[in-house]
C-alpha cells in the first residue's frame, strides 16, 4: 500500500510539471502594468505599485487573474552578478495577490535582474519572467 501511495504522488508530481508553461515578457514591468491571456488562468495583469524604484528598496507588486490561484510566488535573480534568491510569496485572495519584494544593493551603479513570477493552481504551475533594470539613487 505504501509503494502504491508513492507511485501516486510521482505521477502526480509529473502532472504539474508536464503542464508548466514559461512565458519570457519583452512587456516593461518597471514603467507600466503587463497584460497577458493565459490559456488556463484567463486575463493575468502584473504590476509594480511604487514607481520610480531603486537599489536598496522594498517594492510593492501586484498580481490580477480571472481565474483563482492557490499560490503566487515571485523571484528575483540577478544577471550580471549573483545577488542570491530572493523568492517570497504573495498573499491574496485567489483572484488578486500582493507583496513586497526587496531590490538588492549592488556595488556597481545599476543592475539587471531576471523577475519570475509563478502562479500556482490545484495541477499548473506557469511561470512568467520579466527583465528588470534597476539603478541606485
Amino acid at each position: 500500500m505504501r509503494f502504491l501511495f508513492i507511485i501516486f504522488i510521482f505521477i502526480s508530481c509529473l502532472e504539474v510539471k508536464k503542464s508548466g508553461l514559461l512565458t519570457k515578457s519583452k512587456c516593461s514591468i518597471k514603467e507600466k502594468i503587463c497584460e497577458f491571456l493565459d490559456q488556463d488562468f484567463g486575463k493575468v495583469q502584473f504590476e509594480i505599485l511604487k514607481k520610480p524604484f531603486f537599489m536598496n528598496e522594498v517594492i510593492p507588486i501586484q498580481i490580477i487573474t480571472e481565474k483563482e490561484l492557490s499560490e503566487v510566488m515571485v523571484e528575483l535573480e540577478g544577471i550580471e552578478m549573483d545577488m542570491g534568491y530572493n523568492k517570497p510569496l504573495l498573499k491574496g485572495n485567489g483572484y488578486k495577490f500582493k507583496g513586497q519584494l526587496f531590490i538588492p544593493m549592488c556595488t556597481s551603479k545599476k543592475m539587471t535582474y531576471k523577475m519570475s513570477f509563478y502562479l500556482k493552481s490545484q495541477f499548473k504551475v506557469h511561470s512568467y519572467q520579466f527583465i528588470l533594470p534597476v539603478t541606485s539613487k
